[in-house]
């Protein structure tokens, strides 16, 4: 007699290996790092480690910390819960059906390259502005997964806000206008980190590809850059309406 499915497989065949797993990964690092301030302060071992040595910050990158540059998507903000939800949520919404079509591989290779341009585009501004906020959060992988089911999926009907219907085209200008008002009012979000994140989706996913492609069909050019990243087109987009929802802090957070 055949055993019953447990769980954990069960929510692989709904979300895909890799969107369960780095949901999991993202809050279970939350949850260690909570467990941590609470048993040593803001002082302690653990928050030594989440400030000078994962977090993102150009103090950091002028030590040498350049592991920041990926590790700051493993963090969300400590002082509230809507940072990691939000997160988490979106990953949720948009992140089988990416994986679905690329493969799990293909999938969270994009999703760390964006993370890692974010980084980048954060940290040079930071340091070129001479600011020391922190850095954490995952969004800049997040935003380049929107812009690939934006570009991919156009006419999908999202609930912004889980109420306003909008067209997946709109996801991007809509999400970097919030963004960029958020940022020019009170700083709180990574708009750089953002920007850095949209930059490795369109490198990806829309760059200019050689001259040979540019000649060939519009499919051809467009297969030819999910080679580039090793995503394959598998299966149909199956669309799950979701939303957006920002929240302030007091250090910066993506």
């Amino acid at each position: 007699m055949a055993s019953e499915p447990t769980l954990i497989w069960r929510l692989e065949q709904r979300l895909g290996r890799g969107t369960l797993w780095l949901m999991a990964t993202l809050l279970g690092v939350h949850v260690l790092f909570l467990l941590g301030r609470s048993m040593g302060g803001p002082d302690g071992a653990a928050m030594t480690l989440y400030n000078e040595h994962l977090a993102l910050s150009a103090g950091a990158l002028r030590r040498g910390e350049l592991q920041t540059l990926a590790t700051y998507g493993l963090l969300h903000d400590l002082d509230g819960y809507l940072h990691i939800l939000f997160n988490c949520m979106v990953l949720y919404f948009f992140g089988p059906a990416l994986e679905r079509r690329w493969g799990t591989a293909a999938f969270l290779r994009y999703f760390a390259i964006a993370v890692v341009a974010g980084g980048v585009f954060q940290g040079g501004f930071d340091l070129m502005a001479g600011r020391e906020n922190l850095t954490v959060g995952a969004s800049a992988g997040l935003m380049a997964l929107l812009a690939a089911f934006a570009w991919s999926n156009p006419n999908a009907q999202i609930l912004l806000f889980f109420v306003i219907p909008v067209q997946a085209r709109y996801l991007i200008p809509v999400t970097v206008g919030m963004d960029l008002l958020v940022w020019l009012t009170d700083g709180g979000v990574a708009f750089f980190a953002h920007l850095g994140g949209l930059a490795a989706a369109w490198v990806l996913l829309r760059g200019i590809p050689p001259r040979r492609h540019m000649a060939a069909t519009a499919r051809g050019t467009w297969v030819w850059l999910l080679k580039r990243l090793g995503l394959r087109k598998q299966r149909p987009f199956h669309v799950i309406d979701g939303g957006r929802k920002n929240d302030r802090d007091r250090s910066r957070w993506n």
